[in-house]
Order: structure tokens, then sequence, then C-alpha cells
């Protein structure tokens, strides 16, 4: 299979993008490199080093932070973005092979209020739109609430694309649509990412090419990404045919993704982008 991954969020569109990367092929090149990191994110290796081992002595146990030290059983032993979007011990630069563009996502920033740990925060940006990138300031929760506008340069009005938000760290699916963006049905209404930890949580931003040969429904495609255990990219993928699409190479044809949200991630293999969500403020 082949994903791509993006972006973080970043205060204005053309900053965000030109402090990642300026043309397509240069984003492709540095998403690549970015994705076989173990050491990028917060389940990588310094989760390895301080969490893999419960704690045995009562200095241990002082030490020990439960919260921090959070982690989906089914995850655990995937400490890369690569490996643990397509749940491979050994990630290799052939997964993403078929990464086409890099997706672009943007959020409409709005004054607002929130309620958190008894107390009542008020939010005034100094900006008006967040785009996301790999290498953005992270963004808070409160911040996205609002869907965000996604888009890429080589997008053509009637395309039909699958597009996913994955939260990576925790396996959860954050929006789902599929023949965007000319006729999009939306499976999965945007839900805005969390963070209940002090370090940032990544999202990654899918986007297939489906095989033109088969339909999809949208209730199969709901039913794929309920339930409590973490969402399995590649499962989801085999499922629905988009591991082929309509390139000639035979392995994940059909896959792009971009990353856009602040540090919490997302990838697929026609268009990858990854932003970084921050916990509120307490």
């Amino acid at each position: 299979m082949t994903p791509s991954l993006l972006l973080l969020l970043l205060p204005l569109l053309a900053s965000a993008e030109a402090s990642f990367c300026n043309a397509t092929e240069e984003c492709l090149v540095r998403v690549r490199a970015l994705v076989p990191e173990s050491d990028r994110f917060w389940f990588g290796d310094r989760w390895s080093q301080a969490c893999s081992t419960p704690p045995t002595t009562r200095r241990h146990l002082l030490t020990y932070n439960s919260i921090a030290c959070f982690n989906p059983r089914e995850l655990q032993s995937y400490t890369s973005l690569g490996s643990r979007l397509f749940r491979v011990h050994t990630y290799s630069a052939g997964y993403l092979r078929n990464l086409r563009f890099f997706p672009r996502i943007s959020f409409a920033v709005k004054p607002g209020s929130y309620r958190a740990c008894n107390h009542d925060f008020s939010v005034a940006p100094s900006v008006k739109k967040l785009s996301a990138h790999p290498e953005m300031e992270p963004a808070e929760a409160f911040v996205l609430r609002d869907a965000p506008d996604i888009s890429w340069p080589e997008m053509h009005a009637f395309d039909a694309y699958v597009v996913l938000l994955l939260d990576v760290g925790f396996g959860r699916v954050h929006f789902l649509a599929y023949n965007f963006p000319h006729n999009t049905t939306i499976v999965t209404p945007y839900e805005p990412p969390e963070n209940f930890r002090s370090t940032p949580n990544p999202v990654a931003l899918l986007v297939f090419k489906p095989d033109p040969h088969r339909s999809l429904d949208s209730a199969e495609l709901k039913q794929a990404v309920e339930g409590e255990k973490p969402f399995d990219l590649s499962a989801f993928m085999l499922r629905h045919g988009l591991e082929n699409g309509e390139s000639p190479d035979p392995s994940l044809r059909g896959l792009g993704a971009a990353l856009a949200l602040p540090r919490r991630s997302f990838s697929s293999s026609v268009g990858l982008t990854v932003p970084d969500v921050r916990a509120p403020r307490k």
C-alpha cells in the first residue's frame, strides 16, 4: 500500500506553505522524509523509553505519568507516522511511492469562548485563517471547531475522491466523505480533534482516488469507521478497493492525502497532510 501525509497549522495560508514547502514535488519529498521518523510524535521513541514497561518500583511509580503514557494497546508497537498509519513494524519508502499531491487544509478562525476545568476561556485570534502543515505551531482544538476547506492544485471540479481525516495518535476518524469535491457525500461529519495530553497529537488528512469501476456505499463505509477499536487504515483500504485506484502501479494506486491539523496526524497514498493539535488550556 502507499500512503501520504503533510502539514501542521500555521497562521496564514501563504506563510504556512512557504515555511514547509513551495512546490508540490518539494512538499512530497519532505513528507516522505518525515513519515518514517520514530522520534517526531508523542507515540515514538520517547514513549517507548518512558512508558513501555509498567512501573515495578515505588520510585518508578512516582515518576510514571499514566496520562502521558496512555497509548491504545493495538497501536503501541508503531512508533512512526508511517508504521502507525499502515500498522507495519517495518515501514519502507514503498508505502508512499504513489503519493501524487500535497492537499491543502485551512480553517476559518473565529473568536469565541469555552469552558474547561471550571473556568471560562476567551479566544480572540489575531488571524482569520489557519493553514496546516507538518511544521506548523500546534493549534488548539477550539480554533479547529468548524469544518476546514480542503483543496490541492491538481484537483479538478468533476473528480471523485475519498477524503479521510484521521487522528493518528488514537486511531479515530474525524471526517469521511466520498465523491469529493463535485458531488460530495459525507459519511462521517467533521468532528474537531481533541487532545488531553500536554504534547501535540497529529492528525492526518488522507485522499484516495477510488477504482472508477467500483461503487462505494455510505452504509458500508460508515460501518467500517464505527466502533471502539482504533481505526485500521490498511483494512479499510483493502475492503473498499482503495489500494488500487487508476494508476498502473498495482500497490495502492489511488491514495492521496494532506496534513493539515496541528500535530494530529493523517495520511494517504495520493495526497497527505499532517497537523498538530494542542491540548486546551486549563
